[in-house]
């Protein structure tokens, strides 16, 4: 029969600024300015195909825009997230053309709308977003393509299988809030 069989071994860490803003009562507006640094290694096989890797190194940097209305200790929102990313190694391995697709100076800008779910304890926020990221730009046709065996560049040939920056997002999140206001 066929199947599909996925692994995958990410990771990441981001951290930023808040500048928080009570519109009226229980509504809320943020802006979030930060940076990430995230690390992939996918593997992906088929029954009826040889297996491919995907793996990179990335640096983002963000600002995200969210409006909110608080009711009791639970916040429910909507955001939009632009963000950079700045690719220091994406590598695409297919073991059934026998190459290794290399991608240099991979940047893309992506819009990243969601909606936000928050329960709030104290000054912890416990959050989840949910939503779409959006490639806005992206200059990922700067390619090599290399031989697996002899590690020998190939012509570079568009495929079929070019790269989709397009992802949903799924977020979980904790936030600590430090009263930074001066109390007369």
């Amino acid at each position: 029969g066929s199947g599909y069989n996925v692994i995958i071994d990410n990771q990441s860490y981001s951290g930023g600024f808040i500048y928080f803003l009570k519109l009226k009562k229980k509504y809320y507006f943020e802006s979030a300015l930060g940076y990430g640094k995230f690390s992939t290694s996918n593997f992906r096989n088929f029954d009826t195909d040889s297996p491919t890797i995907t793996i990179s190194n990335y640096w983002n940097i963000f600002n995200q825009l969210s409006i909110s209305k608080s009711i009791g200790n639970h916040e429910f929102g909507i955001a939009n997230r632009l963000s950079y990313n700045k690719y220091n190694n994406f590598e695409v391995l297919h073991f059934y053309s026998n190459s290794r697709d290399v991608y240099e100076n991979l940047y893309t800008l992506n819009m990243e709308p969601v909606l936000n779910l928050n329960y709030n304890v104290k000054k912890l926020k416990i959050g989840l977003q949910m939503g779409v990221s959006i490639p806005v730009s992206t200059n990922y046709k700067n390619i090599k393509i290399y031989d697996l065996s002899s590690d020998f560049e190939k012509p570079y040939a568009q495929s079929s299988d070019d790269l989709s920056f397009l992802s949903y997002i799924a977020r979980l999140s904790l936030q600590y809030s430090f009263d930074l206001s001066s109390k007369k």
